[in-house]
């Protein structure tokens, strides 16, 4: 699997343990945001620590209209779950991609 630019589809068929041990063992990933998932965004963004995350880690964009790309790593995204107090992204649907990817990342920290 090339974490290096996931799309949804990816994410949705992958084996999720696979998808976990892929993430967690690499430096970074990049991920390509669905329509939706990119409004989900701009409707919860400075609400949640992992909205935050996933605003900060877009790659910069050639031109307007163009689908957003985010480059994450496992660490934070588990990071910013457990500050949101929760294993996936609060108000986005679970049968998402990107809450997939995010739950393969999470590991509960004490």
């Amino acid at each position: 699997m090339n974490i290096n630019n996931l799309t949804s589809e990816q994410v949705l068929e992958a084996d999720i343990t696979e998808l976990s041990c892929s993430l967690s063992e690499a430096d970074s990933f990049s991920y390509t945001l669905t329509d939706g998932e990119a409004k989900w965004l701009e409707f919860v963004r400075g609400r949640y620590a992992i909205a935050d995350l996933l605003s900060w880690s877009v790659e910069p964009q050639s031109e307007t209209g163009k689908p957003i790309k985010v480059k994450l790593n496992a660490w934070d995204v588990s990071r910013a779950l457990n500050d949101d107090d929760t294993d996936r992204p609060v108000c986005l649907s679970e049968d998402t991609a990107l809450c997939r990817l995010c739950w393969a990342c999470y590991t509960k920290m004490d």
